[in-house]
């Protein structure tokens, strides 16, 4: 019998189980019920991808990218461009993001405890929920962002700037906001129950509310 004329078994149809999981995922996703980022994790980078990048000290270069979910604990990303990147749920625990660009980027829910943000760029990120204890944002530019009900326990925002940024209801005890820019930024319902405020701009900015 020639080669050509073998018999071929048929290829395996899918599974019926993992078709109506995924078409179940969709339904809910558009319901509402859960994040439409449960699908688009699928093709997300993780924790393997990202160490591959920054073989060598090369600082990460993915604007716009998806990382929502991912561990990215202690990486070294310093000087990295993460502008625009989906970043939810990301747990950044103790990682180096000195002078990153994460302007327009995407960090709801995202872990950043104990976090290296000194000087990094998050001017209109969104970081709403976002868990940052004793994290440090010296210098950071956090201009127009939005962080409702994020949590900073702790953290050293001296000379930061917040104008016209969105932190109701976040929580800032024991934090440093020494010479910060709080210019037209909204604090009202905040908690800055024993933060240092010295020296800080205030002009124009909402503390309705807000516990110190």
């Amino acid at each position: 019998m020639r080669a050509g004329n073998q018999s071929r078994s048929p290829a395996a149809p899918p599974k019926k189980s993992s078709r109506r999981t995924h078409l179940l995922v969709l339904l809910l996703a558009v319901a509402g019920l859960v994040p439409l980022t449960m699908e688009m994790s699928v093709s997300g980078m993780t924790r393997e991808d990202v160490e591959r990048a920054i073989t060598g000290g090369a600082p990460l270069n993915l604007p716009e990218g998806k990382l929502m979910g991912a561990n990215l604990s202690q990486l070294d990303l310093g000087g990295s461009n993460l502008s625009g990147a989906d970043l939810s749920r990301t747990i950044l625990l103790e990682a180096n993001l000195e002078k990153a660009n994460l302007s327009g980027a995407n960090l709801t829910g995202a872990n950043l405890s104990k976090a290296n943000l000194m000087y990094a760029d998050l001017s209109g990120a969104i970081l709403d929920n976002v868990i940052a204890l004793d994290a440090q944002f010296g210098g950071a530019n956090l201009d127009r962002a939005q962080g409702e009900s994020a949590e900073f326990t702790g953290g050293d925002f001296r000379s930061a700037s917040f104008k016209e940024s969105n932190f109701e209801k976040a929580q800032f005890p024991r934090s440093d906001l020494r010479w910060a820019d709080l210019t037209n930024a909204n604090f009202q319902y905040t908690n800055l129950f024993m933060a240092n405020m010295d020296e800080a701009k205030m002009e124009g900015a909402n503390l309705f509310w807000a516990e110190r």
